[in-house]
Parts: C-alpha cells; structure tokens; sequence
C-alpha cells in the first residue's frame, strides 16, 4: 500500500488495501488529515480491497470530519464499490 502525493492536497493510493496494509495505511491517513484541510484521495491504483480496507476508509472519514478536515475519496473500484454497497455505505464513500 502506498499514499502518493499527486498535487496540493491530491493523493493517490495504490496496492492492496487489506488487513496488511492497515496499520501504514492508518498512520498516514491521520498525519494528512491532522495537517490538510481540504483532502482529495484517489482509489484508482487500488489493486484488491477488503472489509478491512473499507473500515479503515470509513474510520478516516469519521475522523476527518472531527478535525474540520474535507476528505474526498474518488475513482473508488469496482471491488470496493460494490463492497460498500453491501454494507450500505457507498455514499459515504462519495460513490453512487
């Protein structure tokens, strides 16, 4: 799993997002949303996700909103939308 910078405030996050990954994944996810206000994270370079994944999203969601910061997932995958729409949670994800 890797976050990478893509412009001001624009990231993108690539690999697996899976039990594995979430411990890194969680730490920079609270260290963007402790210092970025508005905060645009794309999911297009996600490979393979998991309920485990979709949590940890969910989680950063929740606490962005805590700390007044404007979290934006986009171009969530096929896997992981279909995931949360299962779990009827896939507006929260920004998808439809």
């Amino acid at each position: 799993m890797k976050l990478s910078a893509q412009g001001r405030n624009h990231w993108l996050l690539s690999g697996s997002l899976d039990i594995a990954s979430i411990p890194l994944l969680w730490e920079q996810l609270a260290n963007l949303i402790s210092v970025a206000g508005p905060l645009t994270i794309s999911l297009k370079a996600v490979e393979q996700s998991s309920s485990a994944g979709l949590a940890v999203l969910l989680q950063a969601l929740q606490v962005a909103r805590q700390n007044d910061c404007n979290l934006r997932f986009r171009d969530i995958p096929d896997d992981l939308a279909a995931l949360a729409r299962m779990s009827n949670v896939l507006s929260l994800l920004g998808g439809k």
